[in-house]
């Protein structure tokens, strides 16, 4: 990660790189992933953009053996039988944006927009959201919009679910003790 400052402006750019394998009762999992994005601050202004890549493969032990096997044995990896259905690339980007105009003032927005790719189908989720905030002396008062999509694709098949919500809310935070 690299962070600059130039006047009242904070630059950030970042990157990274992951590679898990997680092997268990129910079969061995293998991911790896890539990522970047940048961010700038300010104390009126906040934006953020990141992008993501995650590749993944894996196999699963048969019912039988997951049922009979103890976890004190070892796992017998001569029975990891290849499924397609770990297979996936996932790809998610992110932005987020917020504006304080005022003090008391805050303007939130997200959108996140994620796609996974498996052998027979894929998905795609989208998000996006938008909040304003105001306090007035203690009381803080919020509303917000967001709007969910969610796809399926698949050979024969299209489905889907797309929702909105909007919400008010009132609170006032205080000390318990």
């Amino acid at each position: 990660m690299e962070t600059k400052r130039w006047n009242s402006f904070l630059f950030s750019i970042f990157g990274s790189y992951n590679n898990i394998e997680l092997l268990n009762l129910s079969g061995d999992v293998r991911q790896s992933g890539t990522g970047y994005g940048v961010q700038v601050e300010h104390p009126r202004l906040g934006l953020s953009f990141s992008h993501t890549l995650q590749n993944g493969s894996g196999a699963l032990f048969p019912i039988e053996t997951q049922t009979t096997i103890q976890i004190s044995d070892s796992l017998p990896l001569n029975l990891l039988l290849a499924t397609p259905l770990l297979n996936s690339a996932d790809h998610v980007t992110i932005g987020l944006a917020t504006l304080r105009p005022r003090r008391n003032l805050e303007i939130t927005g997200e959108y996140r927009n994620e796609k996974d790719v498996l052998t027979a189908t894929s998905f795609q989720y989208r998000v996006l959201d938008g909040r304003l905030r105001y306090q007035v002396g203690k009381i803080h008062l919020e509303g917000g919009y967001g709007q969910y999509k969610n796809l399926s694709f698949g050979v024969p098949s299209f489905s889907g679910l797309k929702a909105s919500l909007a919400f008010v809310r009132v609170y006032r935070y205080f000390k318990a003790f």
